[in-house]
């Protein structure tokens, strides 16, 4: 179950466009005992694509409307 002030619990890095060159978006960290180290099967240094970011994102909203009802 989820408490009111849990978050997530992940990091991601990656960045387009610079001089040194595009570097790809990934899981620098998940926090023990965060939602997706629990429930998900993203994991540190995974690769994220569009359609992982918008399922943490769908996760994400879940998360803040279920704290917000309580």
């Amino acid at each position: 179950e989820l408490v009111r002030a849990q978050g997530l619990g992940l990091s991601i890095v990656g960045r387009r466009g610079s001089p040194t060159g595009d570097v790809p978006i990934y899981v620098k960290r998940i926090l023990p005992e965060s939602v997706l180290q629990k429930d998900s099967k993203i994991k540190t240094g995974d690769e994220l694509n569009l359609l992982d970011i918008y399922k943490i994102y769908i996760i994400m909203s879940f998360v803040l409307i279920k704290n917000k009802v309580r």
